[in-house]
């Protein structure tokens, strides 16, 4: 906005000196406290990021970085695929495509950490509904057990009686059974997913069938995973829209969140640039928290995202694959958002209506009462 009305102010005043008979311009001489103002502003603004990107991006003297592997499996809609081949043969393709691209990322280095995408698992976890359910749980403990590493993955959760959208931080066992801890998204999708209960009924949902059930999760949380080094890893977990609200990702980081992990469904937007543009504001969430961000999606564009904002791998839109990336993990960074939350929009809007105020007053307020006087 500074550099608008600076911009604006030296066009006025060239325009003033070459027209005859304008009013003389009140600015700087022909602008020129303008055009350093703009320069200021921009030679500023390039060299904080240039000392903060170097700062954040400059990790070769760092020890602690965690290796992940993130799968996408570009297999969409599951609920047409389990109409047309049934839902157990579904669920079978979905779980071995990603059992074999997780094996492959494996045989590329030492993994400490495995990410698949939301809901690849669609059904309940923990809680199973069938025998097949259970035997399908059993197997992905298992797959965890021999990779020797944490898996997250996107199921449901069930839990008195309500389902979730959740993410699953599995657990590689050790001895005895695998355990794992929950993040519940949320900000479930409007409607598709979540129906506010004022609006919930029996006729609305003859209505519109497709109305979702799942429940809304706290946000804000912090799930801490152990490395098979012996590290604890504390990760800020995000659920595809969660990753919309900054307040979710600050508030998990202030509790000591050392890493963004998001993993999304994304098919139902993959037209256009739309996958992009997503993409493109989950990494604002590392730019406000200069916490790096791994974000799997299962049909792109999954990501590794720097505490700056810089994309360093991706899979794109409709690929099947899996990447392997070195993430450092941030413990203390600090940023404006952090202290004071989401702050510059409130500000913008108190800033703008005070302007606005006095510009009212001054037009409305009798001139003799500002202290004008008028001389015949």
């Amino acid at each position: 906005i500074v550099v608008n009305e600076c911009a604006l102010a030296t066009v006025r005043a060239h325009a003033n000196f070459s027209v005859a008979g304008s009013p003389p311009y009140q600015g700087g001489v022909r602008g020129g406290f303008e055009v350093a103002c703009i320069a200021a502003l921009v030679l500023g603004l390039l060299l904080y990021g240039a000392i903060r990107s170097r700062q954040f991006n400059d990790t070769s003297h760092r020890t602690d970085h965690v290796t992940v592997g993130v799968v996408q499996a570009d297999i969409t809609h599951y609920g047409e695929l389990a109409a047309s081949m049934g839902t157990y043969d579904a669920a079978r393709l979905i779980l071995d495509t990603h059992f074999a691209l997780s094996t492959e990322a494996l045989k590329r280095g030492a993994v400490d950490l495995l990410v698949w995408p939301e809901t690849v698992y669609p059904t309940t976890f923990g809680a199973p509904k069938s025998a097949d359910g259970a035997a399908f749980d059993r197997e992905i403990e298992a797959f965890a057990a021999r990779a020797g590493v944490p898996l997250v993955f996107g199921a449901y959760e069930a839990d008195r009686g309500d389902e979730f959208n959740a993410a699953f931080f599995l657990q590689a066992a050790v001895q005895g059974r695998a355990t794992f801890a929950t993040y519940r998204k949320a900000s479930p999708f409007p409607l598709t997913e979540r129906v506010p209960a004022w609006l919930d009924s029996d006729t609305v949902r003859r209505w519109l069938p497709w109305m979702g059930t799942w429940k809304p999760g706290a946000g804000g949380q912090v799930v801490s995973l152990s490395l098979h080094d012996g590290r604890t890893l504390r990760v800020a977990p995000l659920i595809c829209y969660d990753a919309l609200f900054p307040h979710h990702a600050l508030a998990a980081v202030r509790q000591g969140a050392e890493m963004i992990v998001t993993v999304s469904n994304d098919s139902w937007f993959s037209f256009g640039n739309v996958p992009r543009l997503i993409l493109m504001i989950s990494a604002f969430r590392s730019i406000e928290t200069r916490r790096p961000q791994v974000r799997a999606t299962n049909s792109g564009i999954s990501a590794i995202i720097t505490p700056t904002g810089e994309f360093l791998q991706t899979i794109g839109v409709d690929e099947r694959g899996s990447l392997v990336a070195a993430v450092t993990p941030e413990h203390g960074a600090w940023s404006l958002m952090l202290a004071w939350g989401d702050w510059f929009g409130p500000a913008a809007l108190v800033g703008a209506a005070g302007v606005l105020s006095v510009l009212l007053a001054r037009r409305f307020v009798p001139a003799r009462r500002r202290g004008i006087k008028f001389h015949g």
